[in-house]
């Protein structure tokens, strides 16, 4: 009944797309299958599709939302709540791409939690992978009781083993205690994160529309008084933010990132090496939907000047609810966002 929601990731080499999708059976049973298909014929692969399951995971509660990811032999996914129904957990799942079998599981919150449980959905972003094959997530709001000896990551930064998936490192603001509780409701995890190529850095934001730059060789940790990350940009756009960054070695400016908040600007910001000037050094004049953020993507050949566009996806206005509302799609040259391309509403 409800489909494929995750973005798929596709293996060029063996000709495989993997996807998850969610299904009613007609006894009124939820499931969640991993499928591998051949990319030619759409032909099952490998023995799928495979149920997936894990210790706590309930079927009709969780969804399957970020972009699946495929590194180190396995296609990874993550999971977290359908609309906060309880109950739910954030999960971080492998399974090796040519058994479809799997092979480790990560769950956010696996002691008692009447908060939230931490959930995994970056707004539909996908996770990511380092060279060393580590994988990263970002947790909404939840429990949170590493610092006093437990095992609950709410509003976490998350730096996994590639191949167990135990928590290597972390980040959790200071403020957590804000962040956390459900009737505020104030994802850390409403965007995913974002490598900045050719360094250790990563850089996301979420609710509160702060970005924040982590150095994946030591994230920070948690401190009651402050943060011990690398830099915060406070309302570096409005809040909410439900969506990533994007990034692009541009011409001019050499790296930037790209993010466009609710009626706000189209922004971009420029890494100078180790930081982000905190002020934005690109800026279009068309503001954003007064609901749902935009979406965006870059496509460019390399560095090259005049190959840059940024590409963004919202509303033209009000989302309805329940319903949808009208789309656009934008194109915005890269290099100077106050020239639009084109867009979907032209003739």
């Amino acid at each position: 009944d409800i489909g494929i929601i995750a973005t798929p990731v596709i293996d060029p080499v063996s000709g495989t797309i993997y996807l998850v999708a969610n299904s009613k059976d007609n006894s009124g049973n939820h499931h969640f299958k991993l499928h591998a298909l051949d990319l030619t014929t759409g032909a099952e692969k490998f023995g799928g599709p495979t149920e997936i399951t894990a210790t706590g995971l309930t079927q009709l509660t969780e969804l399957c939302r970020p972009g699946l990811l495929l590194a180190n032999g396995t296609v990874y996914l993550a999971m977290g709540s359908v609309g906060d129904f309880p109950a739910w957990h954030g999960y971080v799942m492998g399974y090796n791409a040519t058994t479809l079998q799997q092979t480790a599981v990560y769950n956010s919150t696996p002691q008692h939690n009447d908060v939230g449980g931490a959930g995994i959905w970056q707004s539909g972003n996908g996770l990511v992978s380092d060279a060393n094959g580590d994988i990263y997530a970002v947790t909404s709001n939840g429990n949170f009781d590493v610092n006093t000896g437990g095992k609950d990551y709410g509003s976490a930064y998350l730096k996994l083993s590639g191949s167990t998936l135990e928590v290597l490192d972390y980040f959790v603001p200071y403020n957590q205690a804000a962040l956390n509780p459900e009737e505020q409701n104030m994802d850390l995890g409403s965007g995913g994160p974002l490598l900045i190529p050719n360094t250790t850095l990563l850089v996301g934001t979420g609710k509160d529309a702060v970005l924040r730059l982590v150095n994946t060789t030591n994230m920070g940790e948690y401190h009651t008084s402050q943060n011990d990350n690398v830099q915060n940009i406070l309302n570096a756009t409005n809040a909410p933010v439900l969506g990533s960054p994007v990034y692009w070695d541009s011409p001019n400016l050499g790296p930037v990132i790209y993010l466009w908040g609710l009626k706000d600007f189209l922004k971009a910001w420029q890494f100078n090496g180790s930081q982000f000037n905190t002020t934005a050094a690109l800026q279009s004049t068309i503001s954003g939907a007064p609901s749902d953020a935009a979406a965006l993507s870059l496509s460019a050949n390399g560095s090259t000047s005049g190959t840059g566009i940024l590409w963004a996806t919202r509303p033209i206005s009000e989302t309805s609810n329940p319903g949808p509302a009208a789309g656009i799609l934008y194109a915005f040259d890269a290099t100077n966002l106050t020239t639009e391309l084109w867009d979907s509403q032209q003739n």
